[in-house]
Order: C-alpha cells, then structure tokens, then sequence
C-alpha cells in the first residue's frame, strides 16, 4: 500500500473513475464468462459495490499497488458472496465458486478476435444485433462505458424511468434469447459497426459536456473514446469512411477541451476562448482523418459533424466562422437523422445567417416534440434568440428554465451569471 492520505479525495475518485472506465469492461467480461451474459444485473452490482468499497477503504488504507486487481478481486469474492446465499445456484454453486476463486486480473480475455484491446471487443460483443439498435447501444454504455441511467437517458434525450424500463427489456431478451458474449467473426464485424460508433460517439458527447457532476468537461471520458476509434483501425475492414469521420470530429473537438473551461472550471463560450492555445496536433490529425473520410460516396452524419467542427476550429477567429456552410450541414443532418437536437443547433446557425426572426420560427416549430422542454440547451438557443429580439422576459424564462433542468454545477454557474446579467 501507499502511504494513506497521500492523495486528496478528489484524486481517488479521479482514480476510481479511470479504473472503472478502463477495467470494468474487462471485469465485466471476466465475469460474464463464468456465470453468463444473463446474469448482468449481479456482475454490475458487484462491480458497483467494488468501486464504492475503493471509494470508502483507499482513503484510509491507502490505494493498493495493483488497484485493477483489488477491484477484480473484491468484485469477485462479492460475486462469490451473492451466490453462495442464493436458492437458484444449487445445482452448479460449487463449479461456478471454483471458476471464480481461478479468476484474477491478468486472466486471458475470454473474447478473442481482430483487436488486441478488451475494452474495444467488449463493446461489439455487447452490440448483439439480435438487440434493437437503441437497447444494444444504451446497455452497452451502462455495462462497458459504466454510464448512469441518468446519463445515458440524456444522450437518447429520454426520461430515466423510461430507459431504465429500456435496459431491463433489454436484458429479458438477452435471458429468454440465451445471448451470449462472444466477439462475432470478422466477417460479422461490419454488420455491428454503427453500434459500435454510436456508442463511442455518446461516450465522447458525455465527457465533453458533462451532464452531471461538477466539472462541465470529463477528460478522461473523451480520451477513452478517442482512444477506442483509433483501436477500430487496427482492423482493415473498419477503416471506412464512417470510422475517419469520427475521428475527425473527436480530434477537431479535442482540441478545444483545455480552452472551454477557466482556472476556475467556469464554461468559456466558443466565441471568447482562446484559439491560439487550440491544440494544433490534434487539429492537424481531425484535418487528415477528415480529409481520409472523403473516401468514396459515403456521408454519414460523422461526416457532417466532423464538417461543422472543422468550421468553427479552423476559422481564424469568431466572426469569420463559416456560419452558411454550418447550416447547409445541419440542414443535410436533418435529412439524414430527423433529431430535435440537430434541430435546436440548426437554429443557432440561422439565428447567425437570417437572424433572430428566422431562428425564433425556427424553434417554434419545434413546439413540444422530442422531449425538448426537458433538453436544456432548448432552453439556452431560446433565451439566446429571445436577448437578440429585446424579449427580456422571455429571455430571463428560459434562462431559469435552463438552469433548473442542469444537473452539471459548470452549466449552473454559467447560467446564474447570465441571469444577473440580463436581469
């Protein structure tokens, strides 16, 4: 052990947090090997209960030498726990509490295929295409990403109670379906791919804006999305267009992190931050990995995405942003994925190329579809439209609207200031 009270709270759960993202995916597989993929609830229990236990004990005892194999272990001896008390393993306790007790962190991943990282195969194997494409994505970011309910229901923009009765569907079908975890052969690879990026695509949205906690920006999060696309182009066969464009747009979004919060962890809008401290490596591979995308016919909302931040990164300052090529990329995204989100953004880029009149239109539109009453940046674009048109009451509405719906301390605090000002 380290000597306790050698690092401050907010280190640890920093550090609890890495292993968690890093190591519950190859955990979970470990698990998932000995009791099956219909057990899923129990393995994230018990990988939940680990990192609470790290949470309570490392403070005081210190953090372990090899902290991944303390969670393996402490998640393994609560799996044991669990099922020694419970009627329903009667028949196999013995063999399974032996495959358990043989289990330890350095075991051999029980997914074998075409990339070397556990983390990576966890995510296809749980992409299984007998799932609905939105549940195999949001039980994929719960049982690798380590996502909330809370959490992945703001990514899909729908409420908690409603995608935690999504998940456990979910996982009905994987026990009346007897799915297991497997890494498909490669040739099934391609079939599983646009999960597998709508998950990374989600993973980064959430470390780059937060949509809980103090911080606005988890850097952790978006490196391990950046990381998990380019483990994608160790396989040639996922070296497509659509895997380039995301890339693109990570890189792009990347390279903005460290300028989108003050020392103080306070938002800095887009306009205000400093373009000369952007990271130009990371520009510089978003510019290439978006120019890779070009490759063929292929346009996927990637692409588009990956357009519109290469816009507002390469332009040498706010006002010469190339607002008419953003919006003719969020009128080709309404096309392709009608979202109420690209709705909202859509309506800034007209708010900058017609104005406060059209944006408004624009927004009323919108009305009460796709749970946008709930979905505070609605809230944000309207006050921002409502300042410009001198509807201070309207404006100062939405603002307090926007700032009950947060749940991150940055956006809060932002808001508040806002409020002061326009008051």
């Amino acid at each position: 052990m380290h000597d306790p009270g050698g690092n401050s709270a907010a280190d640890l759960s920093g550090l609890v947090d890495h292993l968690f993202r890093h190591r519950s995916g190859r955990i979970t597989a470990s698990l998932i090997r000995v009791l099956g993929f219909e057990h899923l609830n129990l393995i994230e229990d018990v990988i939940q209960d680990a990192m609470l236990k790290a949470l309570k004990t490392w403070p005081y005892a210190g953090v372990p030498k090899n902290p991944a194999a303390w969670l393996t272990q402490v998640a393994r001896n609560r799996a044991i726990d669990v099922i020694r008390r419970h009627s329903s393993w009667t028949d196999k306790r013995r063999q399974v509490i032996q495959h358990l007790e043989g289990l330890i962190d350095d075991s051999p991943s029980p997914l074998d295929g075409a990339f070397s990282d556990d983390q990576l195969q966890m995510v296809f194997a749980c992409c299984h295409p007998d799932l609905p494409a939105a549940s195999r994505v949001a039980l994929t970011l719960k049982a690798v990403g380590g996502f909330s309910v809370a959490e992945i229901a703001r990514a899909f923009l729908a409420k908690q109670t409603a995608m935690a009765q999504r998940l456990v569907r979910a996982k009905r079908q994987i026990r009346a379906l007897r799915i297991e975890l497997e890494l498909p052969a490669a040739d099934e690879l391609p079939a599983r791919l646009d999960s597998v990026l709508q998950v990374i695509y989600l993973m980064f949205n959430e470390g780059y804006g937060a949509s809980q906690g103090d911080q606005l920006i988890r850097q952790e999060l978006c490196f391990e999305a950046l990381r998990l696309a380019q483990c994608l182009l160790e396989h040639a066969r996922m070296a497509t267009p659509r895997v380039h464009a995301l890339l693109a747009l990570i890189y792009l979004q990347s390279a903005r992190l460290a300028t989108r919060v003050d020392g103080e962890g306070d938002l800095i809008l887009l306009a205000e931050q400093d373009r000369g401290a952007w990271d130009q490596v990371l520009i510089h591979q978003g510019v290439r990995h978006l120019g890779l995308s070009a490759a063929g016919v292929e346009l996927s909302k990637y692409h588009l995405e990956a357009e519109i931040s290469a816009c507002h990164t390469l332009a040498p300052d706010y006002a010469a942003t190339d607002w008419n090529k953003i919006l003719e990329c969020y009128e080709l995204l309404q096309r392709l994925e009608n979202s109420a989100v690209i709705a909202v953004n859509r309506a800034v880029a007209l708010l900058h190329v017609e104005g406060a009149h059209s944006a408004r239109r624009a927004l009323d539109e919108l009305g009460q579809s796709s749970g946008l009453e709930a979905y505070y940046p609605y809230h944000v674009t309207r006050a921002m439209v409502a300042g410009q048109l001198g509807c201070a009451e309207s404006q100062q509405y939405h603002l307090r609207q926007a700032m009950q719906l947060s749940s991150n301390a940055a956006v809060k605090r932002f808001l508040i200031r806002q409020l002061a000002t326009e008051s």
